[in-house]
């Protein structure tokens, strides 16, 4: 395989490996802190282990070639490559054979994996995965055989390799339908897999050019899947309980209140009317992406300045939530992942903390978002105006057919994040007429994907605006629709074509007063 590693860390990160970390049974190519790249095989108990490795020290942020050659009854060797080799540099001493007896695995259990490997038996209960890699891995082969040193690095060139093609077991195309969970095996053998908690895809590879910044039309320099430790796709819950909603309950914002001894939470849903049958003259469009696109927000961008943070009315209650979120590996389209790349995917299949009545933005103290938007549901209620409640997804799948038949149509507090679906509805909507009540800041500002198999998941790749971080040169297109991220100002669709008005640019530091001096007829005001 070729690999980037962006965080090497303190354990070992397993890259292709059909492991048993319970039991210390099968065979895998890791990233070893004490070893750098190394092969394990073990038979677990009294037989041990045996770890082939060249001891040579890997960079975070640098392409490797690696691999390993194994026979159970000869020579062990592994290869470690980088794609630049600097001849000068005392790092890359040029040995890449390390000779080692053979070990005959063990029979495991555990299921064949990159990018992690098995904490224990997928037969048991306490079967999790564990070891997971920190950056790119791209075009991991498996043969039959073990290959020659010549037929390894003859691979890495693209050349032919002695005995590989007909020893080819498995070649997965990480390029392959990157829109989906879908790993495709081009070998002949159709060993398919799935990607686990929406890894990064439609990343650029190690022979990336430059010269094309869309992954339709190089597929074959954007072959790498981007893996972090804290992804989170599918917190995998199971149902508690279920609400059938009544025919006849209003359209409007519920929640599920859950109680516990002294403890209480909300779990909000909004109820919409059904489709094309508004039922009040008026429609919230409640920011739902939005969110999704700040839920759990750790702050972890370091974008506030401490000036600018305000104190909390409860601090305890406040650092045991930020505890929760890193202890579970929350992240918000605002934060950062462990090894530095910033968030791009966010999903609520998970716990998010900052989707209730109640929340308060950490940095300002006071209601954002979603508690925010009920002081507009408070103040329709308390004037008695009747409303519709409906919601970004909504607007999305149904399109312009959702607005049509409301005199206006009333955004929420924060509209940022805008996919060209519901672009398109509303710009159909007020071009017949339609009216709309901005009532929001930064709106229609972020390029953003709802992934059509999983729409539980969006995607935002941050480049162009204000931002809480940078997507790396050449990953500015979504994986799970191949359009252009960044702003949709860039795409020829800024705020002020909408509503007239946009939001430019942002600053958090010391609020200061001014003053101005004018000048009229010689005197001084």
């Amino acid at each position: 395989a070729w690999i980037y590693p962006t965080r090497l860390g303190d354990t070992p990160q397993g890259i292709m490996t059909k492991w048993s970390g319970k039991d210390g049974i099968g065979f895998g190519l890791f990233l070893d802190p004490r070893w750098g790249i190394c092969f394990w095989t073990g038979r677990g108990g009294a037989d041990g282990l045996v770890i082939a490795t060249d001891q040579r020290p890997v960079r975070a942020h640098e392409w490797y070639f690696v691999g390993v050659s194994y026979d159970a009854h000869g020579p062990v060797f592994v290869v470690q490559e980088p794609l630049r080799d600097w001849p000068r540099d005392p790092l890359y001493p040029r040995q890449t054979l390390h000779v080692v007896p053979g070990l005959e695995p063990g029979c495991s259990e555990a299921p064949f994996v990159i990018g992690a490997y098995a904490g224990g038996d997928a037969s048991t209960s306490d079967f999790a995965i564990r070891g997971h890699f920190e950056g790119k891995i791209e075009a991991p082969r498996l043969y039959a055989r073990a290959l020659t040193r010549d037929a390894m690095l003859a691979l890495r060139d693209g050349r032919p390799a002695y005995g590989a093609k007909a020893s080819l077991v498995a070649a997965w195309d990480l390029a392959a339908d990157s829109s989906s969970e879908r790993v495709v095996d081009r070998g002949s053998h159709g060993l398919h897999g799935r990607v686990v908690n929406a890894p990064t895809r439609a990343v650029t590879g190690h022979d990336w050019t430059g010269d094309e910044s869309n992954p339709r039309y190089a597929p074959e320099q954007y072959g790498a899947i981007h893996f972090h430790a804290d992804d989170l796709d599918d917190a995998g819950w199971e149902s508690d309980f279920a609400l059938t909603v009544p025919n006849d309950l209003p359209s409007g914002v519920y929640a599920a209140r859950l109680r516990a001894g002294d403890a209480e939470d909300h779990v909000p849903f909004v109820v919409r009317p059904s489709a094309g049958k508004p039922t009040a003259p008026v429609a919230v469009l409640f920011p739902t992406l939005t969110y999704l696109a700040y839920a759990d927000e750790q702050g972890t961008t370091n974008q506030y300045a401490p000036s600018y943070a305000a104190p909390r009315q409860n601090p305890a209650a406040d650092a045991a939530e930020l505890a929760y979120l890193r202890a579970h590996n929350l992240l918000s389209l605002y934060d950062f992942h462990a090894d530095g790349s910033g968030v791009s995917l966010s999903s609520r299949f998970r716990p998010i903390l900052n989707l209730r009545p109640k929340a308060r933005m950490r940095h300002i103290d006071a209601p954002h978002g979603f508690a925010a938007d009920l002081y507009l549901v408070d103040w329709l209620d308390h004037e008695g105006i009747a409303f519709d409640a409906i919601t970004d997804e909504d607007l999305h799948a149904d399109g312009r057919s959702l607005l049509d038949g409301y005199k206006v149509v009333v955004t929420g507090s924060h509209p940022e994040y805008w996919t060209r679906h519901m672009l398109d509805a509303l710009d159909g909507y007020l071009g017949a007429g339609g009216r709309l009540m901005y009532l929001g800041g930064n709106g229609f500002y972020w390029v953003t994907s709802i992934d059509e198999r999983r729409p539980h998941l969006i995607e935002v790749r941050r480049w162009g605006g204000t931002g809480a971080w940078k997507a790396e040169p050449g990953e500015y297109h979504h994986a799970t629709t191949g359009e252009l991220g960044g702003l949709w100002r860039n795409r020829g669709w800024a705020p002020q074509r909408t509503v007239g008005v946009g939001f430019t640019a942002q600053g958090f530091d010391t609020a200061l007063p001014i003053g101005i001096k004018l000048s009229r007829r010689g005197r001084d005001r």
